[in-house]
Order: structure tokens, then C-alpha cells, then sequence
């Protein structure tokens, strides 16, 4: 005599994966899904390309970065360059820290 097989447990719906986007909005032309993300991990390197206005980033990565951290480097490169004293003005606005103890 053999073992009653058992009896499998339905599984729940399955939940849809979220992925990050890999195109975005271009900074200078403004056109949706433009700009183009590549990523070169045996190198160190990632690469934004923007289809229409050609503009190019470049940047190093590691093996964590998602090309939504690209992006964003992107912009925040982009604002260092556009805006130099409102990066300063933010460190300046700041209390000075204490050092006594309570």
C-alpha cells in the first residue's frame, strides 16, 4: 500500500512586478521616453543618451546602480551646473552643531 498523495494548496494571485523604468524624460528637449539608459558593468560605466536633442552623461557606477540612479546623477549634475550657490546656501542655512552635552 502506497501513500495518499497530498493535496496541493492553491497559490494566491500572483502579484504583477513593478520594473523601473529604463527611458525618461529628456532635462533640455522635454520629450518623453527619449533618453536612453546603458549600462556597462564590466567597465564601471553608464551611459544617458537623449534620442532627439543627442544630448550624452556619462558616469561610474557599480554593481547596485539601476538606471533610475543614473538618471537621477544626471539631474543632480545638472543643478550643480545650473544652480552652484543654492547647493552652498543649503549647508550655510544650517544651525551650527553644539557641542555640550545635556
Amino acid at each position: 500500500m502506497g501513500k495518499r498523495k497530498a493535496a496541493r494548496k492553491p497559490t494566491g494571485p500572483k502579484k504583477d512586478k513593478t520594473t523601473l523604468p529604463k527611458t525618461f524624460e529628456c532635462l533640455f528637449c522635454s520629450r518623453n521616453d527619449a533618453v536612453q539608459v546603458k549600462l556597462d558593468q564590466k567597465n564601471g560605466m553608464g551611459y544617458l543618451n537623449c534620442k532627439v536633442c543627442n544630448m550624452r552623461f556619462e558616469s561610474t557606477i557599480n554593481s547596485l546602480t539601476a538606471p533610475v540612479d543614473l538618471y537621477h546623477d544626471w539631474i543632480d549634475a545638472n543643478d550643480e551646473v545650473n544652480f552652484p550657490q543654492q547647493k552652498k546656501k543649503r549647508v550655510e542655512d544650517r544651525p551650527p552643531a553644539s557641542d555640550e552635552e545635556d
